[in-house]
């Protein structure tokens, strides 16, 4: 979510509506997780992280020590929660967002994307636009971020989105460049077994520049994806 004026939009009713909420100040609000119907938290530009125990109503500011965009922030339950960020940036806390604690990420590049499943489990990835330096990055943990290691992903694009069902079977997805710069794949990583090896899945999109932005998967074999250029949503089911 990127929107001027730092603005939030909740939404309520038994159908949905959707309502604007403003922060008073501007700037970009780019990750938002929800823990429950009340409490959730927002990131964006210049370390901004926003802290809510209301569903919205209000939303307070947390002190991150972080001057750098932050891109996704990910919790498991009301304390335990991480935040990731340009500059190999990942921020942990263990009380609610009250405190927040850097972690070693291992890498300068822009983390996009955060997924934990428990709290020892988590996955971060990204990678670097800049097509002197394109690299895509994946980051694992199993001890709720102490120690953050890397995964080999097999591509050298940007990773923009990561899912998981459960701590071993998880997708990633965003764009690869093949043949030049005017041939492109989507570029999707399936894993089985934690991320101890991705398998590259790509689906054929002829001359047009594609990227795949965000997936998810409501179970183990059945998942949406969805990006741009042009507007693109890929359905994943196994029979």
């Amino acid at each position: 979510m990127q929107v001027a004026e730092k603005k939030v939009i909740s939404s309520n009713g038994e159908y949905g509506t959707w309502e604007i909420q403003l922060i008073g100040t501007t700037g970009f609000l780019n990750g938002v997780d929800f823990i429950d119907e009340n409490n959730g938290w927002a990131v964006g530009s210049l370390g901004t992280i926003l802290y809510t125990t209301d569903g919205g109503s209000s939303w307070l500011y947390q002190s991150s020590e972080a001057s750098t965009c932050l891109n996704d922030v990910d919790f498991v339950d009301t304390v335990t929660g991480w935040v990731v960020g340009r500059e190999g940036t990942i921020l942990y806390t263990e009380d609610g967002g009250l405190n927040w604690k850097a972690q070693e990420s291992g890498t300068e590049l822009s983390l996009i994307n955060v997924c934990f499943v428990d709290k020892n489990n988590g996955w971060v990835i990204g990678g670097a636009s800049d097509p002197c330096l394109s690299v895509g990055v994946i980051l694992h943990t199993n001890n709720g971020g102490q120690n953050w290691q890397s995964q080999v992903s097999g591509t050298e694009e940007s990773l923009e989105s990561i899912v998981f069902t459960n701590r071993y079977n998880g997708w990633i997805v965003g764009s690869k460049m093949t043949g030049g710069s005017d041939y492109h794949r989507l570029t999707i990583l399936h894993t089985v077994n934690s991320g101890a090896y991705w398998n590259m899945q790509e689906v054929d999109v002829g001359t047009i520049w594609t990227c795949l932005t965000d997936v998810d998967f409501v179970t183990a074999s059945h998942g949406y994806a969805v990006g741009y250029s042009p507007f693109i949503i890929l359905h994943y089911h196994e029979p």
